[in-house]
C-alpha cells in the first residue's frame, strides 16, 4: 500500500525543489563593473547598454531608456506623458528637472463634475479630458541636448527600431491589451486589440505610426514646438515644455519636489530622516516613513 504514495511524493518534492531554487536565482542581485541600466522592460534597458558601449553616459543610456518604453511599455511609458529627472554630475553638482505634464487651458476645477457637483466615474481617467499637455518628449529631450554626448537620433534610434520592427509581447500583455477601456475608441482598437483579434504573448508587436512619429522627434525636435493644440486646447507649446531647478536635499535623500499625490509620501520621509539626521537605523525605519505618508496620503484622498 505505500509504493503507490511516494511516487506522487517524489514529484512533488522534485517541483517544490526546482520552485525552491528558481525563486532564488531571480532574486539574486545583478552585479557590474561600470555600470547598469534599470527598467521594467529588458528591452528597454538593452537600448540604454546600447548606448553606454557606444561611449555615451548615463543621460544618453537614461533617454534612450525612456524612449525604448514608449514602445515596449505602452501601459505607462508613453511619449503623451511627463516625469522628473534627478541628475547627479561627475563632480558632485545636482540638477532636477521637471517635465511633468500640466494641465491645458480649457481645463477648470469642476470639468469632472455634472451638474450636481458629483464627479463622474471615469471622466478624469478615460478619454480626451484626461489628457494633460505631455512633458516626455520635451524634458528627454532637454536632458540629452544639456548632458547628452551622443546626440538626440542616435538616443531615439533604438526605439526606432523597437516600433517599427516589433518586439515579442510579454505574457501579462495579451491581458493588459484586451483592456475594455481601449475598445471603447477605434484608433486605440485598431492598434492595441487588432479591431478584436486580439494580440497573444509571443507575437510580435509592431506600431508603424510610432515609428514615424519617433523619426520626426529624432530629425527635428523643434517640430513639435510649432504643432499645436490637443483636443482640449493646450497652451502652446503643446508637448515641449521642460525646466530645470536644484533638488532639495534631505541626508542621503536629494529629489524634486514631486507631484501633489507624492507629497505626503516624501514628508513623512523627511521626518523619519531627520530624527536620524539623515542616516536611519534600518531599511525598516525608512519603510515604516514611507508606509505613513502613503497613509496621510490616502487620508487626504490625493
Amino acid at each position: 500500500m505505500r509504493k503507490p504514495l511516494c511516487k506522487p511524493f517524489r514529484v512533488v518534492l522534485l517541483i517544490s525543489v526546482f520552485c525552491i531554487s528558481t525563486v532564488s536565482a531571480s532574486m539574486r542581485p545583478t552585479h557590474a563593473q561600470k555600470a547598469m541600466v534599470v527598467s521594467i522592460h529588458e528591452l528597454a534597458s538593452n537600448a540604454g547598454v546600447e548606448m553606454l558601449k557606444a561611449g555615451g553616459n548615463a543621460i544618453d543610456a537614461a533617454v534612450a531608456t525612456g524612449f525604448a518604453l514608449a514602445v515596449v511599455h505602452p501601459q505607462a511609458g508613453n511619449i503623451g506623458g511627463g516625469g522628473f529627472m534627478l541628475v547627479r554630475m561627475a563632480d558632485g553638482t545636482v540638477h532636477f528637472l521637471d517635465y511633468r505634464e500640466k494641465a491645458p487651458k480649457a481645463a477648470t476645477a469642476d470639468m469632472y463634475l455634472d451638474k450636481d457637483s458629483n464627479v463622474v466615474p471615469k471622466l478624469s481617467t478615460v478619454g480626451y479630458k484626461a489628457i494633460s499637455v505631455p512633458g516626455s518628449v520635451a524634458g528627454m529631450i532637454k536632458a540629452e541636448t544639456q548632458w547628452g554626448k551622443l546626440g538626440v537620433a542616435r538616443v531615439i534610434a533604438p526605439a526606432i527600431k523597437l516600433a517599427r520592427d516589433g518586439f515579442p509581447l510579454p505574457f501579462e500583455y495579451e491581458r493588459d491589451l484586451q483592456d475594455e477601456d481601449l475598445a471603447q475608441f477605434p484608433e486605440s482598437r485598431r492598434i492595441f486589440q487588432r479591431n478584436g483579434n486580439y494580440y497573444k504573448a509571443g507575437e510580435i508587436f509592431k506600431q508603424p505610426e510610432l515609428a514615424r512619429t519617433l523619426e520626426r522627434i529624432a530629425q527635428n525636435p523643434e517640430d513639435l514646438q510649432a504643432a499645436g493644440g490637443n483636443a482640449v486646447r493646450a497652451p502652446h507649446p503643446a508637448l515641449l515644455h521642460a525646466h530645470a531647478g536644484q533638488p532639495a536635499e534631505r541626508g542621503f535623500v536629494g529629489g524634486g519636489p514631486g507631484d501633489g499625490a507624492t507629497q505626503p509620501v516624501h514628508r513623512r520621509l523627511v521626518v523619519v530622516l531627520d530624527r536620524d539626521h539623515g542616516r536611519p537605523r534600518t531599511t525598516q525605519e525608512v519603510v515604516r516613513g514611507v508606509s505613513l505618508g502613503g497613509r496621510n496620503r490616502s487620508r487626504h484622498g490625493v
